[in-house]
């Protein structure tokens, strides 16, 4: 397999470029509201913004995942939710 190395390099500015610059972002449609909701406040750009870790883990998309991880390995969650 031979790779352009100039091609990779374009297509990684693009990327780059995009991150840095645009406001859009796509989901597909079977993504939920909930998980959108996530995925964009995560990545907010204005680092002042974006929620801690700590704050993430109380959004109402992780919510049932912290509580089928309680339920099916015994882990305490109470702590992360408060």
């Amino acid at each position: 397999m031979h790779v352009c190395l100039l091609c990779l390099l374009a297509h990684s500015q693009e990327t780059k470029k995009r991150i840095m610059y645009e406001n859009t972002l796509r989901f597909p449609p079977h993504v939920s509201s909930d998980a959108v909701s996530f995925i964009k406040t995560a990545l907010a750009k204005n680092a002042a913004m974006r929620p801690s870790a700590s704050e993430l883990v109380r959004h109402p998309w992780v919510r049932p995942f912290l509580a089928a991880l309680a339920q099916t390995h015994g882990v305490d969650v109470t702590a992360a939710l408060k």
